[in-house]
């Protein structure tokens, strides 16, 4: 049986913006693991400790986490054409389509 899923594939260098919640005022903060605050440059750290909109603190574990991807994506960029994400998309299956 032959099985076809709905799939996108983008590649590493497609990456580019991680986005953080804020779960106390809901604020959407969007990064550029390609251009780097300078902050973030100087300190050498990526993920933000606190929320800047309501200024509270974010989970103790969202900045070494997002730092730590911030600097897997800094070494996957070298070989960015051969590394890909798939994610599945949401609905049918192909195969449930055909006769």
């Amino acid at each position: 049986m032959l099985t076809m899923r709905r799939q996108i594939t983008i590649t590493v260098g497609e990456l580019r913006y991680i986005s953080i919640n804020c779960p106390h005022c809901r604020t959407v903060m969007t990064l550029d693991m390609l251009e780097p605050s300078e902050i973030a440059t100087k300190h050498k750290c990526f993920g933000p400790l606190r929320c800047s909109v309501c200024e509270k603190d974010y989970d103790s574990a969202i900045r070494p986490n997002v730092d730590a991807l911030w600097k897997a994506y800094q070494s996957l960029r070298q070989i960015e054409d051969r590394i890909s994400f798939t994610l599945d998309l949401p609905g049918e299956n192909i195969n449930e389509k055909l006769p």
